[in-house]
């Protein structure tokens, strides 16, 4: 069985979920309209991921790593935004990058850096924003 001390319960899960979306309403009445087109911000408050997505994602991270001279140690999750020009134009998004090092080389940080030569992976599907808190 899987134990860790940066498992959280359900019910914290919950309540940092509910607070971020009353978060993002409260910034959304806030920001609307406000870029020079006036095009108004869209919040998401999830983006879902298939198990077979993720794991394919982690066996491409591994393979092109390899062969790159990279060591995967790990996925940041960064946060964005589409760009207007974009399908999904305004909405934001998340997407996973790939953090390790060089093979061979020494960190600086106890942070591994960003796998720039690899490509992150984005376009999970989005609950509907933004009341779509957790669980769905």
């Amino acid at each position: 069985m899987y134990t860790s001390s940066k498992l959280i319960t359900v019910d914290q899960a919950k309540e940092m979920s509910e607070t971020f979306v009353a978060d993002l309403e409260t910034a959304n009445t806030t920001i609307q309209g406000c870029d020079e087109n006036g095009k108004k911000f869209k919040v998401s408050a999830s983006s879902y991921y298939t198990l077979e997505e993720l794991e394919a994602y982690i066996e491409y991270l591994k393979t092109e790593a390899q062969d790159k001279d990279y060591v995967v140690e790990g996925i940041r999750i960064y946060f964005g935004v589409y760009p207007e020009v974009a399908e999904k134009g305004g909405y934001n998004t998340c997407f996973l990058s790939p953090a390790g090092r060089k093979k061979g080389g020494v960190g600086g940080s106890e942070t591994p850096g960003d796998i720039t030569d690899l490509d992150p992976l984005n376009h999970g599907t989005e609950g509907q924003p933004p009341e779509a808190t957790y669980p769905q």
